[in-house]
């Protein structure tokens, strides 16, 4: 997620604080829909799946998680005989 949409969201959920041009109208409405979705927990944001709910990365935090879950020495598949 974009670090704006981010730091909306938090200062929503956590302060109780609509975003300043999110105020009225269309936009306020919008904005109330998609934070329906989401849930400030354990000092981190989290999105609603179901029951479960699931730690939101912001866009900076994705690339670095993904190379250390590929480079880690017990990446990737284990045989194929393992698989299926």
């Amino acid at each position: 997620m974009d670090s704006v949409q981010y730091n909306k969201l938090i200062r929503f959920l956590r302060d109780i604080k609509l975003p300043f041009e999110k105020q009225n109208g269309k936009q306020k409405k919008k904005f109330l829909a998609i934070a329906q979705h989401f849930v400030w927990e354990n000092d981190e944001l989290q999105r609603k799946t179901g029951k479960q709910k699931v730690k939101v990365l912001q866009n900076f935090q994705v690339i670095p998680l993904l190379q250390v879950l590929h480079d880690s020495p017990i990446a990737g598949h284990a045989k194929i005989n393992k698989i299926f």
